[in-house]
């Protein structure tokens, strides 16, 4: 698995030109973080250290300065799940956008470099052609057909591949 960590950043400090602060490790459940998280503010040069934020992270590919621990963890339960589904963190993340994350596995139908071989391989699947080496074959504009069959999914790019979910 991706080791995921995030760098919490004491304010009192920074405001003051100290930079103190710790990589936490972001896997680690809610509570866990926070405990770690005290400590740093306890061991803060700075008096009346109580306000933190993420300044950097590792395994993610966006957190905001100010996320909220139960979001870190969310974008942890993201890249557990993009890694078991072995799609791309940032696929995942589009997808939770549109869909619940526990219909990932239920509306993914792959990713494809071209959306003409997924047709003609779902035309396979599904028995609409019984013979793969008939001559009608090479008449079919697989591109057009492609065009029509994914409008019943929700369609994510990334890096020159098309990533198919089930709208339904």
């Amino acid at each position: 698995m991706t080791e995921l960590k995030i760098y919490v950043a004491c304010l009192a400090a920074y405001d003051n030109g100290i930079l103190h602060g710790k990589w936490i490790d972001a896997s680690s459940d809610v509570s866990e973080m926070e405990e770690e998280i005290n400590q740093m503010l306890k061991e803060s040069p700075s008096e009346d250290a109580e306000e933190w934020a993420i300044h950097d992270y590792e395994g993610f590919t966006s957190l905001s300065e100010y996320s909220s621990l139960a979001t870190v963890s969310e974008h942890v339960g993201m890249v557990e799940i993009a890694e078991d589904a072995n799609i791309p963190y940032e696929v995942v993340s589009e997808f939770s956008s549109s869909f619940e994350l526990s219909e990932l596995q239920d509306r993914y139908s792959g990713g494809w470099a071209d959306l003409s071989d997924w047709a003609y391989e779902l035309a396979i699947d599904t028995g609409m052609i019984d013979n793969k080496d008939s001559p009608l074959i090479s008449y079919v504009d697989w591109d057009r057909v492609a065009s029509d069959w994914s409008m019943d999914y929700f369609t994510i790019e990334h890096d020159g591949t098309t990533y198919l979910f089930y709208n339904h």
